[in-house]
């Protein structure tokens, strides 16, 4: 039979379809003294209030969720003024414990602070910090940890009691002694976190304290 011939369509490959590269962008944010209450909308429950101030240079590529989650990264300060966490209680967690049943008159379900400060870095679909501080009249707190793109928590809380507070759990401390830091967990959504005392640490911060150690569980941050 007749071998039938070649024709010119034959020949021709179907051309590749280039792949569209997502935009670039890159971004500075600077964020003076605005009202977090004002900021957020009403009908949300906000997990803190306070006056923002915020600086940050943020760079990626593309902007839907899974550009954003593997391709923005950037770093930045953050400080949060006169403001309060709605969503958790420091000195309500701390005053679970048997041994801290002195704090239990200043549960309140808020933490109430004068100043929150630190730098974070973002990449990989989180916000991460080694140091963010928390002043408070009742207590300081140094924390690190990471919030993801999602609202997921994973924080350590080493917490400083004021020395007022200090001499209510122990009145043989000195002038300007102050207990801590006592380790504290946040886990879970920003809506609803759990706040509670680090199990893996937190039995040999009660041993001290009751067996009298007390130059063991007396802080000596340079922070405070």
């Amino acid at each position: 039979p007749p071998v039938p011939k070649k024709t010119s369509a034959d020949n021709e490959q179907t051309p590749t379809q280039a792949v569209a590269k997502e935009p670039g962008y890159a971004l500075k944010i600077d964020v003076q003294n605005v009202s977090l209450a004002r900021m957020l909308r009403r009908d949300v429950n906000k997990p803190v209030e306070g006056n923002l101030f915020m600086t940050a240079r943020l760079e990626g590529e593309g902007f839907s969720e899974e550009a954003v989650q593997n391709k923005l990264k950037g770093e930045g300060s953050i400080s949060v003024t006169n403001g309060e966490f709605q969503t958790f209680d420091v000195l309500g967690s701390l005053g679970a414990l048997a041994e801290l049943a002195g704090l239990g008159e200043y549960v309140s379900g808020t933490t109430r602070f004068h100043d929150v400060n630190g730098k974070f870095r973002i990449a990989n679909g989180k916000a991460q910090t080694d140091h963010i501080l928390i002043y408070s009249n009742d207590f300081n707190v140094d924390a690190s940890g990471e919030i993801d793109f999602f609202g997921n928590l994973n924080f350590r809380l080493n917490t400083v009691l004021s020395e007022e507070l200090s001499h209510k759990i122990n009145s043989k401390l000195g002038e300007g002694e102050r207990l801590g830091p006592i380790p504290l967990l946040l886990t879970g959504k920003i809506q609803a976190p759990s706040l509670r005392p680090d199990p893996s640490l937190i039995q040999d911060f009660l041993g001290d304290l009751i067996g009298g150690k007390l130059s063991k569980i007396l802080s000596n941050q340079e922070w405070l």
